[in-house]
C-alpha cells in the first residue's frame, strides 16, 4: 500500500508552491538557528540610539526656546492696526511704547504715514511704512472720529521689547 507523504506544515500554512516555500522554509531555519541574530541586535541598538538622540534634541529645543529665547527686539511704535471701511485704524496701543507717549489711541483713523495716504492700501503695506530705525522720526496724520479733529503726531521710533511694554 502506499502511503501518501504528509504536506509539510510550511507549504500548507502558506499555500504557496514548493520553490517560494522552500526560500521562506530556509530563511525561518536560519532565523531560528540564530543567523540573523547579530543583524537584528545591531539594528534595535542602532534604532535605540537614534531615538534617544532624537529625544535629547527635542528636550533641547523645548527648553532653550521655552526658557531662554529672547523676545524680539522690534523699532516699530507700538500700535495693533487693521483696516476699517477702507481707512486705517489704530484697533490697539501698546502701553509705554511710543505710540501711548504720542497720545495715540483706539478709534484714531491713519490718514496719511509720513505723507504717504493710507487709503485704499493694504494692510501690510501701511504696517511696514510704519517701521524704521531706531531713533527716526515718523509723522502721521490722524483723524479722531469721535471729536471730527485731524492732527498731525511726530513719533520717534523706539527699541522696545515685545511682550514687555510698560
Amino acid at each position: 500500500m502506499n502511503q501518501k507523504a504528509a504536506p509539510q506544515p510550511l507549504i500548507w500554512i502558506t499555500g504557496c508552491g514548493p520553490p517560494l516555500a522552500e526560500s521562506i522554509a530556509a530563511i525561518y531555519k536560519k532565523w531560528r538557528n540564530g543567523v540573523y541574530s547579530g543583524d537584528v541586535k545591531r539594528i534595535c541598538k542602532f534604532s535605540i540610539t537614534v531615538l534617544v538622540v532624537v529625544a535629547l534634541l527635542v528636550v533641547l529645543l523645548v527648553f532653550f526656546h521655552g526658557h531662554h529665547a529672547k523676545q524680539p527686539t522690534v523699532s516699530l511704535i507700538g500700535v495693533g492696526l487693521t483696516i476699517r471701511n477702507n481707512a486705517l485704524e489704530i484697533q490697539s496701543v501698546a502701553p509705554g511704547t511710543p505710540a501711548a507717549k504720542a497720545g495715540l489711541h483706539p478709534g484714531l483713523v491713519i490718514q496719511q504715514i509720513d505723507g504717504t495716504d493710507t487709503a485704499d492700501k493694504p494692510l501690510l503695506d501701511c504696517m511696514n511704512m510704519t517701521v524704521g530705525p531706531i531713533g527716526s522720526k515718523l509723522h502721521l496724520v490722524v483723524i479722531d472720529t469721535a471729536r471730527s479733529e485731524t492732527n498731525v503726531v511726530e513719533i520717534t521710533r523706539e527699541k522696545f521689547i515685545v511682550g514687555d511694554a510698560h
